[in-house]
């Protein structure tokens, strides 16, 4: 939660210096008093960016690996079920949906991780508006992942409803439709 709030008070102190409303679709261009703002306080941010790094790669590496072994899984079990001959499309469809979302959480936050290194690599005293471009795609990469996440776990519920549907075949049936 300290992690949250630390990203929240820098991403306000930033916004309020500048006193911008910034459009995700668009590079804003800063004026020289607003320049001068984030020369001489983008040092926090980079500290702030720093913290985020240390704990990020944490949950990245933690949440990878769970949602890599759980989608790896439900592959195996899909597989296992045509080769029962237990046909359900909402299940292969689940699961083809499941592979391609983890791909893009792992791409999302790859993105995320490349974009906060360059803000951190960055003079940001020598180059304040390209270290508030890089800023600002850095929080809406941020979100990207954090809304991979959120349809990683509805998807994974989704799955869990739909094998909870399936009806062990009775005697003499090949296997179950949906």
């Amino acid at each position: 939660m300290k992690l949250r709030h630390l990203s929240v008070a820098l991403t306000g102190v930033l916004l309020a210096a500048t006193s911008l409303v910034v459009s995700p679709a668009s590079a804003v261009s800063l004026s020289q008093q607003q320049l001068g703002v984030v020369a001489n306080n983008c040092y926090v941010g980079q500290v702030g960016m720093q913290h985020l790094r240390r704990d990020d790669v944490v949950l990245r590496i933690n949440l990878g690996n769970l949602y890599g072994a759980v989608v790896a899984q439900a592959s195996a079990f899909t597989t296992r079920l045509g080769n029962d001959n237990v046909k359900s499309k909402a299940i292969t469809s689940t699961t083809q949906l499941l592979n391609s979302s983890e791909n893009q959480f792992q791409n999302d936050f790859n993105n995320y991780a490349i974009l906060l290194e360059n803000g951190l690599s960055l003079n940001c005293a020598s180059n304040p508006q390209q270290f508030y471009n890089i800023l600002t795609e850095t929080q809406e990469a941020r979100a990207d992942t954090n809304r991979d996440v959120q349809s990683l776990n509805q998807q994974l519920g989704q799955y869990i409803q739909e094998i909870s549907a399936l009806k062990p075949p009775t005697s003499g049936q090949q296997g179950a439709t949906q």
